[in-house]
């Protein structure tokens, strides 16, 4: 029993050191990506596009979505509202956790990237694999957003690059391959939370959707696969400080 505590102690000695040293590197604030031009370093860059330039992807996928602030990408929402799901018994909004999406980004040449995150029951999950390899969709994750949840759930990420009817007519494949509900028109609904608070804490401005309060955070450097650089990318080095630094002010260990 005195070794297994030794063992513990270090361990949590360990964990301090490693939590301290990411706090610190996380909360320096990341530096701004360089400028950079496309023949400087090769690079594809998304063009600027209008809700007009996506209607055709609109009509096959039969459900609009919402143009980027600088009109580089088009997300459309495949949200989850069909479905009773509970983890750890805890009720789960489908604006929290079950909101399915495909992000579409066109490039000159008139080809299009797509990035897509699907949310899909565990029985649902062969066919809409099988509906996407048909479609020369690469699944690039699939895994779970939640923990012991009821009913089982699967988290499909996917990723092509192509003509943007063609990626559309894939995605709309794979979704109706699942009992993802129509969309609808539904009001934002409330947050009973201390929603100016939580602005002050993540030192943004958040967005209630279905009753969740939600942020989004951009980084600031230069990501690209395949030489395009990619729309979007989630995640601000000094907010995900913050919320590491917080998570830790709730355990027992030291700085």
């Amino acid at each position: 029993m005195l070794k297994l505590r030794r063992l513990l102690a270090v361990t949590v000695a360990a964990l301090a050191v490693a939590g301290a040293a990411t706090s610190a590197a996380l909360a320096r604030p990341a530096a701004p990506a360089a400028a950079h031009s496309d023949d400087d370093d090769h690079l594809v860059r998304p063009v600027v596009t209008t809700d007009a330039d996506w209607a055709p992807v609109v009509t096959v996928l039969g459900r609009s979505g919402k143009l980027a602030a600088d009109g580089t990408s088009y997300r459309v929402g495949f949200p989850r509202r069909d479905l009773t799901v509970t983890s750890h018994g805890v009720s789960i909004r489908p604006s929290f956790a079950l909101g399915g999406y495909a992000a579409f980004a066109r490039y000159p040449g008139g080809h299009a990237m797509v990035m897509s995150d699907l949310v899909v029951t565990e029985t649902e999950a062969p066919a809409v694999t099988d509906a996407l390899q048909a479609g020369g969709l690469q699944q690039t994750a699939i895994h779970k957003h939640l923990l012991a949840e009821s009913p089982p759930l699967w988290w499909m990420h996917i990723n092509a690059m192509g003509d943007p009817l063609a990626l559309a007519r894939a995605v709309k494949a794979a979704v109706d391959a699942t009992a993802t509900p129509p969309p609808v028109t539904a009001p934002p609904g409330t947050a009973d939370l201390d929603t100016p608070g939580i602005d002050a804490a993540l030192a943004g401005k958040g967005t209630i959707d279905g009753g969740v309060y939600k942020f989004t955070f951009t980084r600031r450097e230069t990501i690209s696969e395949h030489g395009h650089v990619i729309f979007w990318a989630t995640g601000d080095a000094v907010t995900l400080a913050k919320a590491l630094r917080a998570a830790l002010d709730q355990t027992h260990i030291t700085r």
